[in-house]
């Protein structure tokens, strides 16, 4: 099932082994019992692990529980001034579109927010709940 809206995930989620090529298009795809879905829309949430800035992007490296997952923030993309009071260890929220250059894999990002330790909590008991809901719409088709 192939969605077109922004899809909860762990950044452990986002991982080789989870992307699937069509052209040059990459999707993540979950597994969700007999059903697979396949989404490029993604959001995510973490403890920020490192911060590389290049000369267009800024890469961030996002961490939770045992998975972490690179973040891009383009210079161009308007979410640029979001860096600012970002450091090590900052909780964060991120929307975007997953993305492969070079065998790389990284969340392009559209919108980033800082969060709290309880909305890391909320976010991973949402994501459960999501996935109950989208198992119920994929056996309904």
């Amino acid at each position: 099932m192939l969605l077109n809206g922004y899809v909860r995930v762990l950044p452990k989620e986002v991982s080789p082994e989870n992307v699937v090529r069509e052209g040059p298009v990459a999707f993540l795809k979950l597994s969700l019992g007999e059903v697979e879905v396949k989404t490029r829309k993604l959001c995510t949430i973490g403890f920020v692990t490192s911060i590389q800035r290049g000369s267009t992007y800024t890469d961030i490296t996002l961490a939770l529980e045992s998975g972490q997952v690179t973040v891009r923030v383009w210079d161009t993309q308007g979410v640029g001034d979001l860096l600012e009071g970002l450091k090590k260890d900052s909780k964060v929220l991120v929307f975007g579109v997953l993305r492969e250059y070079r065998e790389q894999i990284y969340i392009s990002a559209v919108l980033l927010r800082a969060v709290t330790e309880e909305e890391i909590s909320k976010f991973k008991r949402k994501l459960f709940a999501d996935r109950k809901i989208l198992l119920n719409i994929a056996k309904k088709q």
